[in-house]
């Protein structure tokens, strides 16, 4: 059984998220974006009875066409109301969903909403763990090493990052 507590053990573990929890229905976010929020409204008139019957709901943003995949063959588990009919958005019984496939919805979230240069450091492979790197084939080179022992002259340093990761060149006063 998740629950939110799962949700944040998840999108804990990415680079550049955070909680907001300085509203009713808490909300994970990567680069000011929502990923998941904790107990949206549903807008329907049996909102108690259906909250009181299945627990906890959140919403977790994906692509429509993921979404319509999910609500037509998990429909005990993921659904929409007609509120969240033009939202990016699957309503998701928590306690229904099994683990993994929310670690896999709530990481391809954070990939697609992340920006490119914290996505990139997530591997795409299928069935790997998000926080590990695939290992190099053999005679593929480290991430870090030039292929085949190429020496590769040292570039410009970069410069430093500010707070949200952004380069910051006003530090070495580019005027840019």
């Amino acid at each position: 059984m998740t629950t939110w507590r799962t949700v944040c053990d998840i999108l804990g573990e990415l680079p550049g998220t955070e909680l907001d929890e300085g509203v009713d229905n808490p909300a994970w976010r990567v680069n000011g974006k929502v990923l998941a929020r904790l107990n949206p409204r549903l807008r329907t008139p049996d909102e108690e009875e259906r909250r009181a019957a299945n627990g906890e709901v959140a919403s977790v943003w994906l692509e429509r066409d993921e979404r319509e995949l999910l609500t037509r063959d998990a429909p005990e588990t993921f659904f929409i109301t007609p509120h969240w009919q033009t939202s990016p958005h699957v309503l998701v019984w928590l306690a229904r969903a099994d683990a993994e496939q929310l670690r896999e919805l709530l990481t391809d979230a954070w990939r697609a909403r992340a920006p490119k240069r914290l996505a990139r450091t997530r591997p795409l492979q299928e069935g790997m763990p998000h926080t590990e790197r695939p290992a190099p084939e053999e005679g593929e080179a480290e991430p870090h090493e030039p292929p085949d022992g190429e020496e590769h002259e040292p570039g410009p340093p970069a410069a430093p990052r500010d707070a949200t990761g952004e380069r910051n060149s006003d530090v070495h006063g580019d005027d840019d």
